[in-house]
């Protein structure tokens, strides 16, 4: 029976071979969503956490603070409301955002990570020793990526007693990735197995490759849509504040005739 390691993953706090269990989820945790995200430092995961703490915060001193020198107190207190509301959303729309940007950003760079590691394959390195030399070339050059990232933390993960196709497993499961998670378990297989990788590894770069295209060709193709609709929103818009106005303008005249007929007729009488 394979003992189970106790060791943590510096990305979740658990124990390694444990955060994907055999129940499927319908939901997942925060944690793993800011993984996903990249927002796995210190720095970044304080700078989160202040935001979602001071988001609704601020936006509901806002809402009091400026609009009550410009309007009564009861839309200053409706609008202190809304952007508390707001405030309090943001954090979620702003990992999304962050979630959304870090896989484009894998998308774009696992092709060209994959290519670098099967040319060094071929050329004589063993698998480890090459994903080792790209990490220590990021950190001279300071020119990491999403890809790169998540390699150096298996690195780090196997130096912590996590075998190191372990960690690739893990690592390429919790990225949310299905492409990243197919090349870390080609590798893990390779590095724990051995064998011939290069070409393997290349086939998937030139598979990701023509997906990521497939999604830019895609994106390219609703772009007119979203122009036109953005174009209708401001249309429409425009309209509802000429109907707005001219429904104020009838309004107002309709009681202003009311109010002159009622004054013609108590003078007649």
């Amino acid at each position: 029976m394979k003992k189970e390691s106790n060791v943590k993953s510096p990305q979740t706090g658990a124990k390694t071979g444990k955060i994907f269990g055999t129940r499927k989820k319908t939901r997942i945790s925060l944690k793993e969503r800011l993984f996903r995200a990249g927002i796995v430092s210190d720095g970044e995961l304080k700078k989160f956490y202040l935001i979602k703490a001071f988001s609704p915060v601020v936006g509901f001193l806002i809402g009091f603070g400026i609009p009550a020198l410009f309007f009564s107190s009861g839309a200053g207190v409706g609008l202190g409301v809304v952007l508390a509301a707001l405030g309090f959303v943001y954090p979620s729309f702003y990992l999304r955002k962050r979630e959304k940007m870090q896989q484009e950003e894998i998308s774009y760079y696992l092709p060209i990570t994959i290519e670098q590691i099967a040319i060094g394959v071929s050329s004589g390195l063993d698998l480890g020793p090459c994903i080792q030399f790209l990490i220590d070339l990021a950190d001279e050059r300071k020119s990491h990526n999403a890809v790169s990232q998540l390699l150096k933390l298996a690195v780090q993960m196997s130096r912590q007693g996590v075998p190191f196709d372990e960690a690739l497993l893990e690592l390429g499961k919790a990225s949310g990735n299905a492409d990243l998670k197919h090349c870390f378990l080609a590798m893990g297989q390779v590095y724990k197995h051995g064998g011939e990788v290069s070409k393997q590894l290349m086939e998937i770069a030139a598979s990701v490759t023509a997906q990521r295209q497939i999604k830019i060709d895609e994106k390219i193709k609703k772009i007119p849509l979203k122009a036109v609709l953005v174009v209708g929103v401001i249309l429409f818009a425009f309209i509802l504040m000429i109907l707005v106005g001219v429904g104020v303008s009838l309004f107002n005249q309709l009681r202003q005739f009311n109010s002159d007929a009622a004054s013609i007729q108590e003078n007649f009488n």
